[in-house]
Formats: structure tokens, sequence, C-alpha cells
């Protein structure tokens, strides 16, 4: 895939080796509901660390687990990722609690895949965990992390999206209002795959809750008998 083509590729409405955007200023921080396996929307105040993580619960049967969400990312990006000698993979899987991989270097090409495997709750940290490391790198150093924004651009098979979005986009439209971040849908498959992508902008915390709705979604049609067969037919991932 061209660069060109990796510019062109959303429009508005993570395989192999462990390894390698606008700043807004709302802050938002994640508050854990008791009640509830999904964060809250973020609040506009500053929480302890303990507090704004979600807490993993074993036993808890009603978080799926056993699944993978996968997103691109540049070779920039994932460079970012692994850091230095692997430390910021490293740290990623160890605060998340889930596995990490980042996808072999092809020649040539601009993109790498990023999969992130686990429970649902440790993969939507993670990916938070992923926006923080691009906002140390990329962002303004005077400002606070949590309070800046940054972009993850999700893959979803093509047979799902429409799930994601939402009749009239009445359920991107509730993602968007529970996190607080913006998601942009793309319109068409990535090249030789079946998968668009969807992309969720915000700060860490705001792509946490995004990340954990949109898994929800994935793991509820990937698990539904008629289109797990059906999606199962006509997948095809995407490789750069």
């Amino acid at each position: 895939m061209s660069e060109n083509d990796h510019k062109k590729r959303t429009h508005d409405d993570s395989d192999g080796h462990d390894s390698d955007s606008k700043d807004r200023s709302h802050k938002r921080v994640a508050v854990p509901n008791s009640k509830s396996n999904s964060p809250e929307r973020p609040q506009h105040r500053r929480r302890d660390d303990e507090d704004v993580n979600m807490k993993n619960n074993d036993n808890d049967d009603s978080v799926p687990s056993n699944m993978a969400i996968r997103a691109v990312v540049s070779t920039k990006e994932a460079g970012i990722i692994i850091g230095k000698s692997g430390k910021n993979v490293n740290e990623i899987r160890e605060q998340s609690g889930s596995r990490v991989n980042i996808s072999e270097i092809v020649p040539g090409a601009v993109e790498r895949v990023l999969t992130i495997t686990g429970r649902l709750d440790t993969i939507a940290k993670a990916y938070a965990l992923v926006a923080q490391k691009f906002i140390g790198e990329q962002g303004d150093p005077e400002v606070a992390t949590d309070t800046q924004s940054t972009t993850v651009c999700l893959l979803v098979p093509h047979q799902i999206m429409g799930y994601v979005i939402g009749k009239s986009g009445a359920k991107i439209k509730d993602i968007q209002e529970a996190s607080g971040a913006r998601l942009q849908a793309s319109e068409d498959m990535l090249p030789g795959s079946t998968e668009r992508t969807i992309t969720i902008t915000g700060v860490p915390d705001a792509i946490h809750i995004a990340v954990y709705h949109v898994g929800n979604v994935l793991h509820e049609k990937s698990n539904d008998k008629d289109d797990r067969d059906r999606n199962n037919t006509y997948a095809i991932p995407y490789k750069p």
C-alpha cells in the first residue's frame, strides 16, 4: 500500500515479531463503574492511576476473553510502540496483561499491523498505553500526556463494520458519546483484504473506552454462529 493510499483510506462517520496527531486540550479520565466492566466516559478531573485503570477480574465471565484486536500503524509508530531494546512494548504488556505483537517489516511498505490479544479489558487498556506512548514521543512535552489527543486505527472486517456503525450511525454515535473520542469509519476495504479501518481520535482514556465498546461489537458478532460462518468464509486479513 502506498503512502498516498494510506492518507486517503479514512472517511468521516495489530502478527509476527514482538516489536516497532493533533493535540486537544480536553482532559478526560476514565472512571471505573463498580457495576460494569466497561469504563465510564472520562470526566474532567484527575484521578489516581489505580482509579483510572479498569481492574481485571479473572472470575468475571461477562468480559470477553481470548480475542484479538488488530490495528494499522505506520513504521514510525511501530518503532515507538517497540521502544529502545523493546522497552515500551514490554511495559505495555506488563501494565495491561495482554499480548502485544507487531508484524514483520515488509520492504517498501509504510505500514505494519499491531495485534493485541487477551481479555477485552486488557486489550482496551493496552491501546490506551499505546496512545500514551505516541503522545510521549510526538506530543507537546510541556502538556500532560493524559490531556493530549492522538489516533489509533483499528482493523474491522467489512462484514462487521455495519454493526459498529449501527443503523443511521446510531451505534458509532453512542460510542462517541460514551467515550468522548471521535470515530471515523473508512468507506473502502484495504487493498487485498476484506478489512476496513475505524480511526479513533482522543485522549488515551477516551481511546481506552472506545476500543472497549468497539471490541464488544467485534466479540459479539464474531461469536454469533451465522455471522461467524459468514465472516470466516469471506475474511481476508489486511497485510501491508
